[in-house]
């Protein structure tokens, strides 16, 4: 703190007149008052200096005029929905709210989820991945885990903070470090038939290229290990973008209920999507975090979607969501993972532009993540291990990279 801030005005006057005497006594008159003079500036242009305001307040003194019509708009909407809005709930208020009943499973070939993810902006099919698939996919994300962090499959003491935090989120257990999005874990999902059979159920074409993205895992805080953190609501598209442009997904390896926690979706808030994102100051940024006094949190359940081993997990980017730990106490054993999944997200590659194409065969050869949209070349982290040929991948590896 500065010393003017500390001392009040009669010290500061009285110290003055001290020093002064001092001059008077030792200098002649005029000697005095240069130094005087001298002492005066000085004290004046610390003052300035301790006083200063940032250069972006100064930069504000000197705008003239009204507010801009649209920002005054927008903070009027803002305080009218804040008034309608009910208290903030608190995390485990949250997760006392949540829907746990099971969700609708419906079968790869019934047009029944198609119709569901429609009206409700979220989807379950069941079983795309069978046994051999699901056992698979968990050596080949234990084989990244072990290679890219300090965690041990069979040795939960290894299952640490600081082990995960260095390829994820030790708050939402997202894993996209470390070239996640290349890993073989990850192209063993995607390249199952059945998931390339719903994607082209979506879009009504086989032509298809596929996100580079990441995975989740949650460790069973039942034994000790941290809780995840719920609430985080937000929508994946921008205001910039009207109607369908992505529908996001993954596959699970693990059940998801309420002793497990998973996906949580706000139903048909996707119909709503243009009251949502109203407020969204950039409207190109495909990502927008939904405040609690959002009017659609006001009339409208929230939902825990629960889901089988195997099953494919579908929302509508459009739709909100986030992911939340479990409302129960879970059960699980203490060398299994609470939760595991593997995103995936297809859109027809027509929606990429021929400068994305080429810089997502650079990325599948770099070994780089990306975010969840296919047709947009978002860079995420790279993987440490050497680069790949994509002329040495298989025909369903080049066909999703396009």
């Amino acid at each position: 703190m500065a010393l003017t801030t500390m001392l009040p005005a009669s010290m500061i006057f009285a110290a003055f007149i001290a020093v002064l005497g001092i001059f008077l006594k030792f200098c002649c008159i005029q000697t005095a008052l240069v130094l005087v003079v001298g002492m005066v500036l000085a004290i004046v242009s610390w003052q300035k200096w301790v006083h200063r305001q940032h250069p972006l307040m100064e930069l504000a003194r000197g705008i003239k005029g009204a507010a801009p019509a649209d920002l005054t708009a927008r903070a009027d909407r803002i305080a009218a929905k804040k008034a309608l809005a009910r208290v903030p709930q608190s995390q485990e208020e949250e997760l006392k709210m949540l829907d746990t009943t099971p969700s609708p499973r419906f079968a790869v070939d019934d047009a029944g989820w198609l119709e569901h993810l429609d009206k409700e902006g979220y989807a379950v099919v069941a079983a795309v991945a069978d046994q051999a698939d699901l056992s698979r996919a968990e050596d080949l994300l234990w084989e990244f885990l072990e290679k890219t962090t300090s965690w041990r499959r069979c040795a939960n003491e290894t299952w640490t903070d600081e082990g995960i935090g260095g390829i994820g989120s030790v708050q939402n257990g997202l894993v996209n470090g470390a070239g996640m999005g290349q890993s073989a874990f990850l192209w063993h999902l995607r390249t199952l038939h059945n998931v390339r059979r719903v994607f082209e159920c979506i879009w009504n074409t086989s032509d298809l290229i596929v996100s580079f993205d990441g995975a989740n895992v949650f460790r069973p805080w039942n034994h000790g290990f941290r809780k995840t953190v719920g609430g985080w609501w937000h929508v994946d598209q921008g205001r910039a973008k009207q109607g369908r442009h992505a529908v996001q997904g993954f596959v699970s390896l693990t059940p998801a209920n309420s002793r497990t926690g998973g996906l949580t979706v706000v139903p048909r808030s996707h119909l709503r999507f243009a009251e949502i994102v109203e407020d969204q100051q950039n409207p190109n940024i495909d990502y927008c975090t939904v405040q609690s006094y959002c009017p659609v949190f006001q009339d409208v359940s929230r939902r825990l979607v629960c889901c089988e081993p195997g099953d494919l997990v579908l929302w509508d980017s459009r739709t909100v969501h986030a992911n939340a730990p479990a409302p129960e106490t879970p059960s699980a054993p203490a060398d299994k993972l609470l939760r595991a999944v593997g995103y995936i997200c297809m859109t027809p590659k027509s929606f990429a532009p021929d400068d994305v194409l080429i810089g997502r065969r650079s990325a599948y050869e770099h070994r780089f993540s990306t975010s969840h949209w296919p047709h947009k070349l978002d860079l995420g982290s790279g993987s440490d291990e050497p680069p790949q040929s994509l002329n040495d991948a298989p025909p369903a590896v080049i066909a999703l990279v396009g």
